[in-house]
């Protein structure tokens, strides 16, 4: 088997790890689809009971398999910022990656909450909060996500090369 280069890696990782991110995202239970129901997201106790009723399983797995989408992504749009380097744009790229960077690691977080709410650590009796605060740091992630993009799309599109 042959290798592969860091360039057509890092483009393959900002091609699937969207696509895929998304897509489990629009499959999680209570998600866009709305597989096993859309509870309010600020409603703890429905949120919890959807993760760990019959939709455990598939609530499990699709908390393990987000973070592994958003940080394969987060390695192609590494390496896109850095192939900017030494041209116009790349002071704007590189303020824009540390937000991205801790974008994904909250939402990586918060897939750990569903986690927890899917195997049974995150309960109804005394952790409603966990639930809350997963959806707070989803929220503060994706602004930061969106000013980070930005920038990053920014710095790119003054590039004279």
């Amino acid at each position: 088997m042959g290798t592969i280069s860091v360039e057509k890696m890092a483009g393959y990782c900002l091609i699937i790890g969207p696509i895929v991110a998304v897509l489990i995202y629009f499959i999680q239970p209570g998600g866009v689809l709305g597989i096993g129901g859309q509870p309010d997201p600020t409603d703890a106790e429905a949120v919890i009971k959807l993760w760990t009723g019959d939709l455990q399983t598939y609530g499990i797995v699709t908390s393990m398999l987000i973070p592994v989408a958003l940080i394969t992504m987060l390695s192609g749009l590494m390496y896109f910022v850095q192939s900017l380097e030494g041209g116009n744009g790349y002071a704007l790229a590189r303020l824009g990656m540390p937000m991205v960077f801790i974008a994904v690691a909250g939402w990586a977080i918060g897939s750990g909450l569903s986690l927890g709410a899917g195997i049974g650590t995150v309960t109804l009796t005394g952790d409603r909060e966990l639930a809350t605060i997963g959806f707070s740091l989803a929220n503060l992630c994706t602004f930061l996500f969106g000013v980070g993009g930005f920038l990053i799309a920014l710095g790119a599109s003054t590039r004279d090369d």
